[in-house]
């Protein structure tokens, strides 16, 4: 079976606001706040772009994020599954 990439990207995300935020608020919620709300917003930094994961390496990462690896439809080695 050929291993199946996934991709990693890591945005910071600078925001101002005149409350502080807990660390619990969601994309969607920030996004809002930064666009129609009280805060203001701007990406500051791009630390990681489209770096390819592949293999075990791809599966554990997705492991610590709360997911699993059946989400892209790999195995805990990042082989496809095939349906």
């Amino acid at each position: 079976m050929a291993k199946k990439p996934i991709y990693r990207n890591v945005l910071k995300f600078e925001i101002l606001s005149d409350t502080p935020l807990d660390g619990s608020e969601s994309l969607e919620n920030i996004a809002y706040a930064c666009d129609k709300g009280d805060c203001v917003g701007r990406f500051i930094e791009n630390e990681v772009t489209n770096e390819k994961l592949e293999g075990s390496e791809a599966s554990h990462k997705l492991y610590v994020m709360g997911s699993q690896p059946e989400f892209f439809n790999i195995d805990n080695e990042g082989n496809e599954i095939e349906d």
